[in-house]
């Protein structure tokens, strides 16, 4: 603690004495993407995810949790996901995001047709 004293002409004293504390009471941040919508890589039914979920604090953000859905860099299959995170401080402060994530196929599908045929028929069969 801190001590202090006031002292006046006639030799009065007056000590006093008191403790500072600082508390952090400013949850941390953190910023996920907004919902997206995904297209299937050319050619497959699936695609490779990709995001950044950025978080910080005024007194440093502890590891970033990821709570549920598949992580950045999987491929995942055509569907939604949802995806959600928390991360908390030294003192317990703590804060969330989600956001979901839709794989779908836009891809029109292919067709490779053979040469067209000519035939014959049989003398007098049609």
């Amino acid at each position: 603690g801190n001590t202090y004293a006031v002292l006046d002409t006639a030799a009065h004293y007056v000590p006093c004495s008191f403790n500072v504390v600082v508390a952090d009471n400013e949850l941390p941040n953190i910023t996920c993407p907004a919902d997206m919508v995904v297209n299937t890589t050319q050619g497959r039914c699936n695609a490779t995810l990709s995001y950044t979920v950025h978080t910080w604090d005024n007194c440093g953000a502890g590891p970033l949790v990821h709570l549920t859905g598949p992580a950045s860099g999987s491929v995942i299959d055509l569907g939604t996901y949802n995806e959600s995170f928390s991360v908390s401080d030294a003192t317990g402060n703590s804060a969330s995001c989600g956001f979901s994530v839709t794989v779908v196929d836009n891809e029109a599908p292919t067709i490779v047709c053979p040469p067209n045929a000519v035939g014959t028929s049989a003398g007098g069969v049609c």
